[in-house]
């Protein structure tokens, strides 16, 4: 006897992937807005130069660490939605990297672990595409305009930022320099990873 309705187990999939796609908006928000943040607080001199990449990567393991937590509620999901196979507990909804999951479950009617019978073989199919609703849409665009917003904010305010340590490094260099030839060195000192000189970055 099938465990679930086609149509049912549909609703409970599509219930978690609506979960597990605001959870992603609000880890990536994490970096999308942190990054641009503290770089901007650099440029505006509400922070030091020295602050910068201890910050930036404070941010990161924030962002580690929230998607671990997320991924927490995230199974909570799945069992609390009954995507288990209640034979052998298997995960139905996860696919990718060697678990088919839901799609396997659409397509074959059982469990990819251990062949329970989950839907009614009249039933079983290739799932098609679902229609794209508003919802999604809002979804899909709050994430796409969250990334590309995140990403010119920290190109704009990441070269500011770069100038800004540049001038302030080459400003204590040519603050050392004694004499014509001290500052000629100084202007031709670059640095790492980096083509630039202190002569471009001359405060």
């Amino acid at each position: 006897m099938a465990v679930f309705r086609r149509a049912d187990f549909e609703a409970r999939v599509e219930r978690v992937r609506r979960g597990a796609l605001w959870q992603a908006i609000a880890g990536i928000m994490i970096l999308a807005v942190g990054y641009p943040a503290v770089l901007a607080l650099h440029v505006y001199g509400l922070l030091s130069s020295s602050m910068v990449r201890p910050l930036l990567a404070v941010v990161l393991v924030g962002f580690t660490v929230s998607m671990l937590l997320l991924a927490l509620p995230f199974r909570r999901s799945i069992r609390r939605t009954g995507l288990t196979c209640p034979v052998c507990n298997k995960d139905l909804y996860a696919t990718g990297l060697g678990s088919p999951g839901r799609y396997a479950v659409l397509e074959s009617g059982k469990c990819p672990k251990c062949d329970t019978e989950l839907l009614d073989a009249s039933e079983v199919g290739a799932r098609p595409r679902a229609p794209m609703t508003w919802g999604d849409k809002v979804q899909e665009g709050s994430l796409a305009a969250l990334v590309v917003i995140g990403f010119v904010a920290f190109a704009y305010f990441g070269k500011q930022s770069v100038t800004l340590r540049r001038t302030e490094e080459c400003a204590r260099r040519y603050a050392t320099a004694r004499t014509g030839a001290d500052s000629i060195r100084v202007n031709q000192s670059g640095f790492r990873r980096s083509s630039g000189t202190c002569e471009y970055y001359k405060p």
